[in-house]
């Protein structure tokens, strides 16, 4: 029977009944005030009576909506370093791209300075020139040999021998006797017509470098026939204009005179000629 209640009314209805049961049992009881207002004011053997056993499981209920997303969790440690990879294959090497366009041409720079100009050289001798110019020096050779025995003097001196000598480039003027020499083997000039000798004053080269100061002339023996077995062979006389006006040096040369005494008689060597400086 109390199973019965308990099942229909449970715990609370039970209660309920009780404590109208207790009102209506009277005064005493009401005197008393017994009121119920917790289980635990039930014995718990009478409790344990009025529990009825346990229902059924009822269904499960339809699931809820989906709650809302969370935020993003702490971010986790940072994991160990892995193991280096292994190198791939070299791949193959790629064409050749396309030549590129050319790019614009930069701008000019601009012109640096022009430097000072030099200072202007000596005016330089070479090409034609009409006359030989002051103070230039032009150089030759001279020389004749092999006179035939027909051209020597039966008694004293021949007839002199001539050696004509010819200046490239003529002198602007004639020079005097005085100014034409002819310097031996020995260095000294031969003075009075091949009869005397003096140290050369206008004359200070040799046969290998021949000189000749301004406005003179000066012939230079590289060799003569004067030795012992032709001592005496000839002697220079002088110099003479190529018109056979006077002694001396023309403008376009001179020619040497010599007296031939033996066969066989020579002489060479170079000459020197420079022009009279400008007054």
């Amino acid at each position: 029977m109390t199973s019965l209640l308990r099942n229909r009314l449970g715990v609370p209805g039970i209660l309920a009944i009780i404590a109208l049961v207790f009102a209506m049992a009277g005064g005493a009881i009401a005197a008393k005030k017994y009121v119920i207002t917790s289980t635990k004011q039930i014995k718990p053997s009478v409790l344990k009576a009025l529990e009825g056993a346990d229902g059924a499981a009822g269904q499960a209920g339809p699931a809820g909506p989906a709650g809302p997303q969370g935020g993003p969790g702490p971010q986790g440690p940072v994991g160990p370093a892995g193991a280096d990879g292994k190198a791939g294959a070299t791949g193959p090497t790629g064409t050749k791209g396309a030549t590129g366009a050319t790019g614009p041409t930069g701008t000019t720079g601009t012109t640096g300075a022009t430097g000072a100009t030099g200072a202007t050289g000596a005016t330089g001798f070479s090409g034609y020139q009409p006359t030989l110019p002051p103070g230039e020096t032009e150089t030759g050779t001279w020389g004749f040999g092999q006179v035939p025995a027909s051209a020597l003097p039966v008694e004293g001196i021949s007839e002199p021998h001539y050696v004509p000598i010819s200046f490239p480039i003529p002198l602007a003027s004639a020079l005097p006797e005085a100014n034409v020499h002819y310097i031996k083997t020995n260095g000294k000039e031969i003075t009075e017509f091949g009869f005397g000798e003096a140290i050369p004053t206008a004359c200070l080269g040799s046969d290998s470098n021949p000189t000749a100061l301004p406005g003179h002339f000066c012939a230079y023996a590289g060799e003569e026939s004067e030795n012992k077995q032709l001592e005496g062979t000839f002697l220079p006389l002088g110099f003479a204009l190529p018109d056979n006006s006077g002694l001396g040096a023309g403008k376009t040369g001179t020619i040497l005179q010599i007296g031939v005494f033996k066969e066989k008689a020579f002489a060479y060597g170079p000459w020197a000629v420079t022009a009279p400086l400008a007054p």
